[in-house]
């Protein structure tokens, strides 16, 4: 009897080293998946920047910011970027900044300033223990043609998204409608900072409805399916700040068609960019006469997905900015290589070319070009 009551207790003992060991282990996940969260030091770091470039008297629509939510070594934060120009004879004022004030743990981070691109410009950056927190990087103020890269197809693949989100650009991305992830890049990038576009699927001479995909605006729809069907798209995107065509060669010919969609684009205040399927596009004209703000892509990035290729479009953007005084190119989210070509050819990019907004060129070259 004694024998069977200690072998009982034996296996209650038993019973619970498993569930500890088991409660352990599951509170010890817990707590590293959870990490240890520093966003509200993010927004205190963000605002002793904002205050800096108030004391500065940049202009808020000279300044480039874009955010990238992170998470590694048991930490969440959010990471602060701000590109502005300030002349050099202002770079002591940037340098002498207390961007760490009013941080509970200040002991924790540095800040750090490294003059970068040949000289051209002050970069100042906030760690904790080595984690990026935050980067402002100050222009020395010189006439730079603009370049803005639009990244289309965005909607399904969020990994490759992130690759470009992590370039470190304020890229412009173009989101498609009904598709998977739709409504949650438009709030994500939205946050980030960054500019974004409907990327509205129109009818090409070759119709084929896979590629078009939902939400798709047809030549033989009414005045009426069109609206339905582009103010059904733009629910979808409310962050939006413009809209330009997924395929569209024959529906961008058509005036009459095109007359209805910028009608609606007038309506709710939001400019149209022509991706430049077809030679015979009808956009920037019918644009200028509804009164839409419109620009014309100048390059498709990688129509061939070759790093080479890649490389030679982006360029070739380049140069039209040079000539033009901007230029807008255009790359797409889901090819391989042109996350990477930017990357290796980001340095040659700022160097040439003020890489910004669909926004800010319009803003400074005025509209239909």
């Amino acid at each position: 009897m004694a024998r069977r009551k200690k072998k009982k207790n034996l296996y209650k003992f038993i019973l619970l080293v498993i569930f500890a060991a088991t409660f352990g282990t599951a509170l010890f996940y817990f707590l590293t998946q959870r990490g240890e969260n520093l966003e509200r030091d993010s927004l205190i770091i963000e605002r002793n920047i904002n205050n800096l470039l108030l004391k500065l008297a940049i202009p808020e629509k000279n300044i480039i910011t874009w955010r990238v939510e992170k998470k590694q070594q048991g930490k969440i934060w959010i990471e602060i970027n701000k590109e502005a120009p300030l002349g050099r004879a202002e770079w002591s004022i940037a340098r002498s900044a207390l961007l760490t004030e009013n941080l509970s743990n200040k002991q924790n981070y540095t800040v750090s300033y490294a003059e970068i691109r040949g000289g051209g410009a002050l970069k100042a950056t906030v760690k904790n223990r080595g984690l990026v927190f935050a980067r402002i990087t100050f222009s020395d103020i010189k006439t730079k043609p603009l370049l803005c890269i639009v990244i289309d197809d965005c909607g399904s693949d969020k990994k490759r998204l992130t690759d470009f989100m992590e370039l470190g650009m304020p890229l412009t991305f173009s989101i498609l409608p009904d598709h998977r992830h739709t409504q949650l890049l438009d709030a994500s990038l939205a946050r980030a900072g960054f500019e974004t576009l409907l990327h509205l699927p129109m009818e090409p001479h070759k119709p084929d409805l896979k590629s078009m995909g939902k939400g798709a605006l047809l030549t033989d729809m009414s005045a009426a399916q069109i609206k339905s069907v582009l103010l059904y798209d733009l629910l979808q995107v409310p962050s939006v700040k413009g809209v330009n065509n997924h395929m569209g060669s024959l529906f961008t010919e058509n005036a009459d068609k095109m007359r209805v969609v910028l009608s609606i684009l007038k309506s709710k205040n939001l400019f149209f960019l022509d991706s430049a399927t077809s030679p015979r596009s009808v956009c920037l004209k019918t644009a200028s006469e509804a009164g839409v703000p419109c620009l014309r892509n100048s390059v498709f990035l990688d129509t061939i997905d070759e790093t080479d290729k890649i490389k030679e479009r982006i360029r070739e953007a380049l140069s039209i900015a040079r000539k033009k005084g901007y230029a807008v190119a255009i790359g797409h989210v889901t090819r391989k290589n042109t996350a990477q070509s930017l990357r290796e050819m980001k340095d040659t990019l700022i160097q040439g070319a003020e890489v910004t907004t669909l926004e800010n060129i319009l803003a400074e070259y005025g509209e239909n070009k």
